[in-house]
């Protein structure tokens, strides 16, 4: 036979193991943390040439680089593209 009020109470009790372990962990984790590593400002010209290394990676980029752009995606295209590239 199935007790109604007897089953709602397990449920209850269940639930409040259940919300209590996931407490407990979550303080567990909490106080297992490192503190925060500070971080000190990155100087780039501490490094002799780092600079103009980084800038020519993109120099003229913008004269070169066009998107052509179109109102709508062509499936059949792409599938030719992908496959030739197969």
């Amino acid at each position: 036979m199935f007790d109604t009020e007897y089953f709602r109470q397990k449920v209850a009790e269940s639930r409040r193991r259940k919300k209590g372990l996931k407490e407990r962990v979550s303080k567990m984790l909490a106080e297992c943390r490192s503190a925060d590593l500070p971080l000190q400002g990155i100087e780039l010209s501490a490094v002799p040439g780092l600079t103009e290394a980084l800038n020519s990676l993109t120099a003229g980029i913008g004269e070169s680089f066009e998107i052509e752009s179109k109102d709508e995606f062509n499936l059949k295209c792409y599938e030719e593209h992908i496959q030739a590239h197969i």
